[in-house]
């Protein structure tokens, strides 16, 4: 049981979820003695006007608080006086108004009785002669373990690919057949034959490799498929349907032709659909001018044509990118995740419509967690503080210490991991926030040793990354510079570059959409470092005298947030500390 913001008795609307949350308070067993009908847990928000009195007499212990703290520090040293006396210039009138709604968020063991596009039934485990009817728009989400805790991965029998889809849905099964329109899966647990559109995959990957081709550095080949085969063999083309079976896969390219059983096949990577070569056919049949300029078998041009990487088009018109209006997230154990439209529970089954089906059924007990009404992930999942290149005596454990308090040791697991094998990505993959500390130790020839050795099997960083955008996380850069600063614009979250300095830095107004409850100049701790303003970057701290930098940036990027901050944790103020509690809670809602 979990109860955050402040706490005001609503008897007439809120006493059966405050029964509720008395009674689990002390039952932190409960958990572990329900059976599978009651191991559910969901997390509803609610929200209730505050009447006007509240509101007037909050607002006014605020200012008396703040008039307080003024005058507090006025008893400072003379240098630390500077920063008072200019906020309280800057604030002039009373501080901030607050707000007129209190937030309730209530987390709850029970049982799924029904759930529809409009209502989640719920029968909580220490009350079980007592139904919620919640309204979906306030249920964030449910979960099949406790919140913040994860079941022991177990690898299912029927786990055969993993097939990662453009929408950040990442669907797991069996091949069945290979069209020219798309890859049919039967998918682990259901069985579900769904068919993908192939203009929607971005890479098809054996669970278990059965060869050693995806040890090899893979080559490079703007708008080709690229397979790598059980049987040693890379093969980069175009991919047709196949002449003779559809579970055959078949790759063409001017100069050969390469068939084989969709059984041989241990990764699948897929082109940009802007990228794709569109009449290969039509190529082969005809005399084709094969260059060595990487032209993927294109016909020589009069013109020099130009390929755009993939996030140069996402920056230049990142808000045009169509969203459905709802979307709920549902994470699959042990592996999985699907974006779907709507969902529904029929016995034993989840029903969701998704991936281009009407209607497809998942049982429940492979159902890990479901998100939903998503613009972000949900707030019960953890936090993924990444340190593989961050110094682990410093920097990494004074972040640690700095949110002890703050953010529930529950909520947060730690990876020291140089790549992102498979412990990492399991992690990542239930994460709502990905936290990296100070990258000391980065350096560009190191991280390539690790992914040439520990690394051949796992995605490259840049994927992994943006796949966590694609399911709406957040990656938050803490201090990041020197070499480092690669890693951020090599895995397309940049460009980001270091900028002058300045005498503390101010929220602007967009910067305020955080959150932080924090008023007028921060004063800059050993050390804080500055990064330079530009595009794509919205600057949320702006050096104050400072020369066009910044000291907190963000960026929507994906369905997610990438957010840099240049405190290393070193050392730290209440400032700090608030800001970066604030960003790991940032959900882009505000």
């Amino acid at each position: 049981m979990f109860v955050s913001s402040s706490f005001v008795f609503f008897r007439s609307c809120l006493r059966p979820v405050l029964g509720i949350l008395l009674a689990l308070w002390f039952c932190p067993a409960l958990f572990a003695a329900t059976g599978s009908s009651t191991g559910w847990w969901v997390e509803a928000v609610y929200e209730r006007e505050l009447p006007a009195a509240l509101i007037k007499e909050r607002k006014e212990a605020g200012e008396k608080l703040a008039q307080a703290e003024k005058e507090q520090a006025k008893k400072e040293s003379a240098a630390d006086k500077e920063i008072p006396e200019e906020a309280a210039e800057e604030e002039g009138v009373p501080a901030e108004v607050e707000p007129e709604s209190l937030t309730l968020t209530v987390t709850m063991a029970g049982e799924i009785v029904a759930l529809d596009s409009e209502f989640l039934t719920f029968r909580p485990a220490v009350q079980p002669g007592e139904v919620l009817k919640l309204p979906l728009n306030q249920v964030a989400s449910l979960s099949h373990h406790a919140p913040g805790q994860a079941p022991a991965a177990e690898e299912p029998d029927d786990l055969e690919f993993r097939v990662v889809l453009r929408d950040g849905s990442e669907v797991p099964g069996q091949l069945i057949s290979l069209t020219g329109e798309a890859l049919n899966i039967a998918l682990v647990g259901s069985g579900a034959n769904i068919a993908l559109p192939l203009g929607e995959i971005i890479r098809v990957e054996r669970n278990v490799p059965i060869g050693k081709g995806s040890e090899v550095d893979l080559p490079e080949f703007s708008g080709r498929h690229i397979a790598v085969l059980s049987t040693g063999e890379i093969v980069a083309g175009q991919l047709l349907p196949s002449r003779d079976s559809d579970k055959w896969l078949r790759i063409s390219s001017p100069i050969l032709t390469a068939e084989c059983p969709l059984a041989l096949v241990d990764l699948l990577l897929f082109p940009d659909p802007g990228a794709s070569s569109g009449s290969v056919e039509e190529e082969l049949a005809g005399e084709v001018e094969t260059d060595s300029d990487d032209n993927n078998g294109r016909p020589a041009a009069s013109e020099p044509q130009i390929d755009r990487a993939p996030e140069a088009e996402a920056e230049s018109e990142p808000e045009n990118v169509a969203e459905p209006v709802v979307r709920h997230l549902v994470t699959l154990a042990p592996a999985g995740m699907i974006w779907a439209r709507s969902l529904e529970v029929d016995g034993g089954n989840l029903m969701i419509s998704a991936l281009g089906e009407k209607s497809f059924a998942v049982p429940l007990d492979r159902v890990e967690s479901v998100s939903f009404g998503h613009m972000g992930m949900s707030t019960t999942a953890p936090v993924l503080v990444w340190g593989g290149y961050a110094d682990e005596d410093d920097e990494y454990k004074k972040t640690l210490d700095a949110l002890a308090g703050h953010i529930p040791s529950r909520k947060l697991i730690q990876n020291m991991s140089k790549v992102p094998d498979a412990g990492f990505m399991r992690q990542l993959r239930r994460a709502r926030v990905l936290l990296i500390p100070e990258m000391e130790n980065y350096k560009r020839v190191e991280i390539r040793k690790e992914m040439a050795k520990a690394g051949k099997n796992a995605p490259s960083w840049k994927d992994a990354c943006q796949g966590f955008l694609r399911r709406g996380g957040s990656i938050i850069f803490l201090g990041i510079t020197g070499e480092a600063l690669g890693f951020v614009n090599e895995s397309g979250l940049g460009p980001l570059r270091t900028g002058g300095s300045g005498g503390g830095w101010e929220f602007t107004a967009e910067g305020k959409k955080i959150g932080a409850k924090v008023a007028g100049v921060v004063t800059n701790v050993n050390s804080t470092h500055y990064y330079r303003k530009g595009e794509p970057w919205q600057v949320w701290g702006a050096a104050k005298n400072g020369d066009n930098s910044a000291a907190l940036l963000g960026r929507r990027l994906e369905r997610g947030w990438v957010m840099v901050f240049g405190a290393d944790f070193y050392e730290t103020s209440a400032d700090v500390t608030e800001t970066l509690v604030q960003m790991i809670e940032f959900s882009g809602r505000r």
